[in-house]
């Protein structure tokens, strides 16, 4: 039986674990190395752009990891998680790094997390977005389903992953790479599949509370930025009910990380709006291009009461993959949970976990 939707309870148990997650994550950093930094990377009409990135990496593959740095490569493929970053965060800032270092201490992979054109706080502007990339964003649609709103932003973020793993003596051939994104990192995670290089091992997508899962005649940019506000009621509310599991005020985080670097914040949200991943993504796996895919496992995972990623959207979603991979899709609903669970740092490294199971 192909089973493309999975219940919250048979997916995660009848006790899905956030209080024993969070017992068990908070001495996350005790078993984790982290490095970070800034790379530089030529874009293809001939700009450069300057991103930050963030690497984790569990005690359990840091002999591997060094043995690749002298030379020697690993004997089996590097599990690498490639993190792509929610419409508020960079990779660098505390909260977001904390994710990193939950997700790699829960999934014992390597986690890859770099910053998104636009919304980097890279020095003096260079990650800020070229003439091309915003003007890609703000493409209302594409005829052929090889390119999309997002492309020319995943495709920098690439090249930075590629500069990491090379300074640790590894390419992508070296690893199997598992895309997971939340939220914005969602439709960037079906970006990066699309614009994969063609040695990247992909074993597994996780699409988190999308926003780019409706017809544009369906949500306006506007009507998504509407729904990235509303949300803010179910941040308090999430707040006020698990206090011990999110730190920080929603607004407080928000206006700062926005507000410096507004257009590339706004643009994206006109992008993410007409992205379009549900229609898209089963019309590329498909083409020539996306064949080489096909063995991709897709993980879907919502909240019920998320008006950004809402649940007739996601079971379209999944519904529409399945058609086109049968065999490799699966759906999550964490029932009575907001978008704020992305904020849910334990949460986050223990739903990676299970999505990999």
């Amino acid at each position: 039986m192909v089973k493309h939707e999975i219940d919250t309870q048979s997916w995660l148990g009848s006790n899905w674990g956030k209080i024993e997650a969070t017992d068990r994550l908070m001495d996350a950093p005790e078993h984790v190395s982290v490095a970070e930094g800034t790379k530089t990377v030529g874009l293809e009409s001939s700009d450069e752009q300057s991103l930050e990135y963030y690497m984790a990496i569990p005690h359990s593959l840091k002999s591997t990891i060094d043995n690749a740095t002298q030379g020697e490569k690993p004997r089996s493929s590097l599990p690498v998680i490639i993190r792509f970053g929610q419409w508020s965060e960079h990779t660098r800032r505390q909260f977001d790094a904390d994710r990193s270092v939950a997700v790699a201490a829960a999934t014992n992979n390597v986690v890859i997390a770099v910053d998104t054109p636009g919304q980097s706080p890279a020095p003096a502007g260079a990650g800020n977005l070229t003439t091309e990339q915003a003007n890609s964003l703000k493409q209302k649609s594409w005829d052929d389903p090889r390119v999309g709103q997002l492309d020319l932003l995943t495709r920098p973020q690439w090249g930075v992953i590629e500069q990491v793993l090379a300074d640790n003596g590894l390419d992508l051939s070296d690893t199997e790479v598992t895309l997971a994104g939340s939220s914005q990192g969602a439709s960037l995670a079906v970006s990066a599949l699309t614009t994969a290089p063609e040695n990247a091992n992909i074993g597994t997508a996780i699409l988190w509370s999308s926003p780019s899962l409706t017809y544009r005649s369906e949500r306006s940019p506007a009507g998504l930025m509407r729904d990235f506000m509303q949300t803010g009621a179910g941040d308090a509310t999430y707040k006020a009910q698990n206090p011990e599991w999110v730190s920080e005020d929603p607004i407080t985080r928000l206006i700062p990380q926005v507000g410096k670097r507004a257009i590339g914040h706004l643009l994206a949200v006109r992008g993410l709006a007409h992205a379009e991943d549900h229609e898209r993504l089963p019309k590329y796996l498909l083409t020539e291009e996306g064949r080489r895919h096909s063995d991709v496992l897709w993980r879907v995972i919502h909240g019920e009461k998320d008006p950004i990623s809402r649940v007739e959207h996601n079971e379209r979603a999944a519904k529409m993959l399945v058609d086109v991979a049968p065999n490799n899709v699966s759906r999550a609903k964490l029932a009575q949970e907001y978008h704020a669970i992305v904020n849910c740092i334990p949460a986050v490294g223990y739903l990676i976990k299970k999505a990999l199971q």
